[in-house]
């Protein structure tokens, strides 16, 4: 398999290119689960791998009514995911992500008595379907003798206490209220997240849903992204029914459900923290060399980033008006930022439309 089909596949299993699907539902299903840290850059990434017309309000809908969920999983990071995908997920990965935030938990007096008040502290705070936001849950926290504290270090204890609710499968995302996000109980929710196969089938599924969205793709890449052992993935991918192949060296894992693109020859804007990027540990394939240091371990912030012909080509940024958007090209590895812009315009059209407002092109040279 030569690097060009890597290429060609991965835009075509990414639903990048070829036939789009039909709803987030499905986008998020096929996914396995899409980083949405960065919640905006999350919505775009849906609308992305849907057909043209959808916008940013009826994207955020499919979330506002729970058909799909915004939580922490596989890494400590918010991921969206399928309601009846999250328990079996967390089966998986809450074990290794409470492992990974540890330290945090010791620092910040998150032992195991104050976990264990802090979730029934929760669950009263909660029932009946209340959709309370995070200043509500401190409060409620406060209120059962459980002390937050202010400022950063308040702020990171509540945020790791919350997260151990959503791991423990207590809590869940809520609509927002405003511009806040909710918080409402899993149970309430999304009652089919409870439902949990044995763990050596949840694996074999979770590497069918990786490998399906991103192959080809190595096992370091697996482990990488859903922040389990090297071993539970070679051992998952080689469970789930792959085609593998090798190249230089390295053992790629991939799904024939779906044929790589005929061609590679399209471009797309693409948000800070898309599965087409940060779903891969070895980028090799899809950025020039230049880009790795954007994607260096501690830059939490990645920049937006597009791809031409499947491979990273340069950076953007957006800068919202009442009537219009304003897009800024920069591309760092000596493109000709004319020519991306003019093969960009039909991607920064649809992103404007998504928006609801018109475009703005400007270039960063």
């Amino acid at each position: 398999m030569k690097p060009t089909e890597i290429i060609r596949r991965r835009l075509a299993n990414q639903h990048l290119a070829g036939k789009p699907l039909s709803t987030p539902l499905e986008v998020v299903s096929a996914q396995g689960a899409l980083q949405a840290q960065d919640f905006y850059g999350a919505l775009w990434a849906l609308a992305q791998r849907l057909p043209a017309g959808w916008t940013e309000s009826a994207v955020e809908a499919w979330f506002a009514d729970g058909r799909i969920l915004r939580t922490h999983i596989l890494r400590p990071t918010w991921h969206f995911v399928a309601p009846e995908d999250l328990g079996w997920m967390l089966l998986l990965s809450a074990p290794r992500v409470n492992a990974f935030n540890a330290y945090m938990y010791r620092q910040h007096g998150i032992d195991t008595a104050t976990q264990k008040r802090s979730l029934k502290a929760l669950q009263r705070s909660l029932e009946g379907g209340r959709q309370l936001m995070r200043k509500e849950l401190a409060e409620a926290l406060e209120d059962s003798g459980i002390p937050i504290g202010s400022g950063a270090p308040g702020s990171i204890r509540l945020a790791h206490i919350i997260m151990f609710a959503e791991l423990a499968g207590l809590i869940t995302s809520g609509p927002r209220r405003g511009k806040q996000f909710t918080y409402m109980l899993l149970d309430e929710r999304a009652p089919a997240a409870r439902r949990l196969p044995a763990r050596a089938e949840a694996l074999a599924e979770l590497a069918r849903r990786y490998f399906g969205a991103r192959g080809p793709a190595s096992a370091h890449d697996f482990a990488w992204w859903s922040g389990l052992t090297l071993a539970d993935c070679r051992a998952a991918a080689q469970a789930a029914g792959l085609h593998s192949t090798e190249l230089d060296g390295k053992t790629y894992w991939w799904s024939k459900e779906r044929a790589p693109a005929r061609s590679v020859r399209s471009a797309w804007l693409l948000p800070n923290f898309d599965e087409y990027g940060i779903g891969f540990a070895d980028r090799r394939h899809i950025e020039p060399q230049a880009y790795k240091s954007f994607w260096a371990g501690g830059n939490y912030m990645l920049p937006h980033f597009y791809i031409i012909n499947g491979r990273t080509a340069g950076m953007w940024k957006r800068e919202l008006g009442k009537q219009e958007v304003r897009i800024t090209l920069q591309s760092p590895f000596g493109g000709d930022l004319r020519a991306d812009a003019k093969v960009l315009d039909g991607n920064i059209q649809r992103y404007a439309k998504f928006l609801g407002l018109a475009a703005k092109v400007e270039l960063l040279v």
